[in-house]
Order: C-alpha cells, then sequence, then structure tokens
C-alpha cells in the first residue's frame, strides 16, 4: 500500500463534488472522472497552460492541485486541494520527496515543482469564479448551515 502525505495549512483550498450517475452522465471511472474535471476547472482558469497530468491539475509544468477520489457503484467523491499559497520552509520540514512520484516531477524539489494560484487568483476571486462556474453548468441552491441540518437529505 502507498501512504500519501499531503500539506495542510490556512492556504489550502479544499473542493469537493459528490456525484451519482443521476446527476452527470460519464463513466464513473478515475480517468472519465477527472477528465470531467478538467473541463470543469478550464472555465474556472481560463487560461490555455492549464491542464490535468496524471492525477495533478497543472499550470505550465507546475502542480497547483492535486486530487483524490472514491468511487463507489453508481457514485462518486472527488476532492481537490488546492494551493493558494505555501510556505517552502514548512513543506522542507514536514514533506519529503516521495520514492513514489509522478514522472512529470522529475525529481524536482518542492519549490520547483510546486506553484501557488495566488498569482492568478485571490481566495475570494477563486471562490467566486467556481461558483460562476458551477452556475453555468447546475441548478446550484444556495444552503447555509442551519438549513443543511434542516433538510431531509436522500441519498438514493
Amino acid at each position: 500500500m502507498t501512504v500519501s502525505r499531503v500539506f495542510v495549512d490556512e492556504d489550502t483550498l479544499f473542493v469537493t463534488f459528490i456525484f451519482s450517475k443521476k446527476s452527470l452522465d460519464i463513466t464513473f471511472f478515475p480517468e472519465p472522472i477527472l477528465r470531467w474535471a478538467e473541463k470543469f476547472y478550464k472555465k474556472v482558469f481560463e487560461i490555455e497552460n492549464f491542464k490535468l497530468i496524471e492525477n495533478d491539475f497543472i499550470i505550465d509544468d507546475k502542480k497547483i492541485a492535486g486530487n483524490a477520489m472514491y468511487i463507489k457503484k453508481d457514485r462518486f467523491l472527488l476532492h481537490t486541494s488546492f494551493l493558494l499559497d505555501f510556505d517552502i520552509n514548512k513543506l522542507k520540514k514536514y514533506l519529503k520527496i516521495p520514492k513514489s512520484a509522478p514522472a512529470y516531477r522529475k525529481n524536482r524539489s518542492h519549490k520547483e515543482f510546486l506553484s501557488p494560484i495566488k498569482n492568478i487568483f485571490s481566495k475570494d476571486l477563486f471562490i467566486s469564479k467556481i461558483k460562476q462556474a458551477l452556475q453555468k453548468s447546475f441548478v446550484v441552491k444556495h444552503l447555509n448551515i442551519l438549513d443543511i441540518k434542516k433538510a431531509k437529505i436522500e441519498y438514493s
């Protein structure tokens, strides 16, 4: 079993999609799910050099986000961790260069391999762009935590 370590702090932004087969017309396997997410996030970034390589989102040849997913029969969860910013000293302290790494990493250090998205978007603008892309693709209902606690949500 391969164990991956992820460094998370206040400059990490998480976006998680949970879909059932009824709500998204793609094959529920890793590659089609990641390709769907790549198309979605291309609407957010609106730049040519944004793309999916292996399981990561990159700009140019630098990683800006990693993905994890869970697939079960007729539903999936795709969890993306975006690097809004990072402290290279914390990364050096807590993360080693993994023995098993994507080929495109090319044995580069964290500083040479990773790129924050703060150079493109502020946190608020990035969140706003994600919301806009969601509203263009789906019917979006805004809920606060009290609405969620009151709602009866059926999972089928």
